[in-house]
């Protein structure tokens, strides 16, 4: 049940963002009250900066614990190395299975290899900013797929810690992609993936070659189409 709230309530968000809100006329008295809120609203917000919508959510208790244990385990002296993420020159992530939401196992790299340009893109059916990015991206593939663009939405919270994997989180990424429009694949990221990317936010996102190397830096939180377009049209540019 928990789960159920969060996704609907995530989902919420999003459409509240693409309808419209309704006008309402009410009395002095409820535009006092009104007034009195904002005013106390703007208290407790920081000084410095009206509060905004996060745009990033720390990963799943699993995920967490998977990062942990890579940053944990990973030596002082690696640490120029481990920063690349996971798409440095010669990284094993062109070897890396993963599944689709059927269950069925995927090399990475046979995917990656289609395109001059591959966002991998890892969220969380548990997050918010992951979701309401997820039209736009869904645009954003659709109309530059023919151009050697595609993406990639590793789902970071259906693995379990035991490995197998979340059938309940596997039923919320479907109806999550049927109301955000998306048709780009949705895939489970593993653990060794996880910790691979060092993964402790998502939305965290990568842009890699057709080798599997990285483009530019990792990108945390989410954003708006148009920058992701700005983005993926100059990697598009540069990978000709």
């Amino acid at each position: 049940m928990k789960r159920i709230f969060i996704i609907f309530a995530a989902l919420a968000l999003f459409m509240e963002g693409c309808g419209t809100q309704a006008q309402a006329a009410g009395s002095s008295q409820a535009a006092a009250a009104q007034t009195a809120a904002q005013t106390t609203e703007a208290q407790t917000a920081a000084p410095t900066a009206p509060a905004a919508a996060p745009t990033a959510q720390t990963t799943a208790p699993a995920a967490q614990d998977a990062a942990t244990a890579a940053r944990t385990a990973a030596p002082s002296s690696s640490a120029q190395e481990t920063k690349t993420g996971p798409a440095s020159a010669g990284s094993p992530l062109m070897d890396m299975t993963v599944r689709d939401l059927d269950g069925n196992e995927v090399e990475l790299g046979s995917l990656i290899s289609q395109n001059k340009v591959t966002m991998l893109n890892f969220w969380g059916t548990f997050c918010g900013p992951c979701i309401r990015e997820m039209p736009g991206l869904g645009e954003l593939e659709r109309e530059y797929k023919d151009r050697g663009f595609e993406i990639l939405g590793l789902t970071s919270d259906i693995v379990t810690q035991d490995g197998s994997l979340d059938q309940e989180a596997i039923r919320d990424a479907r109806y999550i992609a049927e109301q955000t429009g998306v048709t780009y694949p949705l895939l489970v990221a593993g653990m060794d993936l996880i910790r691979y990317a060092e993964l402790y936010a998502v939305p965290t996102t990568f842009f890699v070659d057709a080798e599997g190397t990285l483009l530019a830096e990792p990108v945390i939180g989410s954003q708006e189409k148009a920058v992701w377009e700005q983005t993926g049209k100059e990697l598009l540019e540069k990978a000709k």
